[in-house]
């Protein structure tokens, strides 16, 4: 397909949102959870051990992932793109409710959870662009849906500010819960195109009791399955 139809599709419209809202909120928690871990947690040592075990965990990563990828779980599901919206935004979710838990194991989990969605959303990105648009698409559709990204984390600076000025927890948190639930309207496309889907097989299913001609079920399998 031409790439303005493309860019005009709604896969395209969703993916671009996809990418931006995942890459705004990771850029988000890399940039201020030093200065998060110190609002919420007063006691120096605590905090300082905290911003370390998070630069150490955060390069290791890859080892969740390698295993998801060695089980084959990774491929089941990025195979699967509704599945992976799902996961990826419900991963997303959690470590960002963790975010709101200053408690040290929960930032534990949230340091172990983070990097997994991290590459999860970018293995998602890369097989649904290609899978959909086609390989000889995917560069300018992966470039223009990284610069729509890329702009808008522009004004993660202003939003940084604002917050720092307030030189209280409570500005850090009620950002932190504000991101947490925008990757709710993520779960929409996704669910409601299942949804669709479902409908679908059950007329054929329907149709298909109605039909006198056995011969048919084989003529005519069931879209999607």
């Amino acid at each position: 397909k031409p790439l303005l139809t493309q860019v005009c599709s709604v896969e395209f419209v969703y993916v671009v949102v996809f990418l931006t809202i995942h890459i705004f909120r990771q850029g988000f928690l890399l940039g201020t959870l030093g200065p998060q871990v110190e609002a919420f947690f007063p006691d120096k040592p605590q905090a300082d051990m905290l911003k370390d075990l998070f630069n150490v965990i955060l390069p290791l990563g890859f080892l969740p992932m390698m295993l998801c990828t060695a089980s084959g779980l990774a491929g089941y599901i990025l195979n699967r793109p509704r599945l992976a919206f799902v996961v990826v935004t419900l991963l997303s979710m959690v470590y960002g409710g963790l975010l709101l838990v200053p408690a040290t194991g929960a930032y534990v989990c949230l340091f172990v959870i983070f990097p997994v969605a991290r590459q999860f959303v970018f293995s998602t990105f890369f097989s649904f662009s290609a899978n959909t648009f086609g390989y000889g698409s995917f560069g300018r559709i992966a470039g223009v849906a990284s610069t729509v990204a890329g702009l808008v984390q522009l004004s993660q600076t202003k939003l940084v500010e604002t917050v720092e000025s307030n030189k209280t927890s409570g500005g850090w948190y009620e950002v932190d819960m504000f991101l947490f639930a925008v990757p709710v309207v993520l779960l929409v496309y996704p669910v409601v195109s299942w949804l669709a889907d479902a409908t679908r097989r059950n007329g054929g299913l329907r149709d298909a009791d109605m039909m006198d001609d056995p011969s048919d079920h084989d003529s005519f399998p069931l879209m999607g399955t």
